[in-house]
């Protein structure tokens, strides 16, 4: 397996997460809603942000519509108001089943330590079937760059293409959708994550 790395500064909401992975990954277009194993529900690429909000109500329980709420620029305030707060307060993993195990987890950095988040991504780039996750770099840029906290909320984003890993960094802390990151400390902590992958022996980062 050859492992790549591509970085970009891009701020996303949450959903578009989700949105973006699957739409890299066209022939992953199911997932299994909750209470139904057998039968997966077809996700169409050309209305997959639509399907997004039906699988964020599945699995996240934010709103895509509200007797409240009459114009969709009022549901879509409220829905990034859920997806916030649930952010902020809790990590979660949502668990999909389609022709790979697609796993995309958001590990707070509170509740590891910079020991169990090296182990994380060892574990991602050993085993191709985790095809994407999400690890939160409060701490982890902390302790390798020795700066302030200008890093709290940021998270770098892993996912495949083709056998290829890709690396990416997101702030959950901006919920401008495609606002750039233009702080240079934030490349040289990507710099310092891929110094780290190239530690692991069967990691080839070109």
């Amino acid at each position: 397996m050859k492992y790549h790395y591509k970085i970009t500064g891009v701020t996303e909401l949450m959903f578009y997460l989700n949105y973006q992975y699957l739409s890299f990954i066209p022939k992953i277009n199911s997932f299994y809603p909750s209470g139904n194993k057998t039968k997966p529900v077809m996700i169409k690429m050309e209305n997959v942000l639509d399907a997004q909000y039906q699988f964020l109500d599945i699995k996240l329980g934010c709103p895509t519509s509200s007797p409240y709420y009459k114009s969709q620029q009022q549901i879509e305030k409220n829905r990034f108001k859920c997806l916030q707060t649930i952010q902020a307060q809790q990590f979660f993993r949502i668990v999909n089943y389609s022709y790979q195990h697609i796993i995309i987890g958001k590990y707070d950095s509170r509740y590891l330590s910079y020991e169990q988040t090296l182990s994380l991504i060892n574990l991602f780039i050993s085993n191709k079937h985790i095809l994407g996750t999400i690890i939160n770099l409060q701490n982890m840029l902390l302790k390798i760059n020795k700066i302030n906290g200008y890093f709290f909320g940021s998270s770098i984003l892993f996912y495949t293409i083709q056998d290829h890993i890709y690396v990416k960094l997101i702030d959950f802390q901006q919920f401008t959708p495609m606002k750039q990151i233009i702080n240079p400390n934030v490349q040289i902590g990507i710099y310092n994550i891929i110094q780290i992958l190239k530690q692991f022996s069967h990691c080839c980062l070109d």
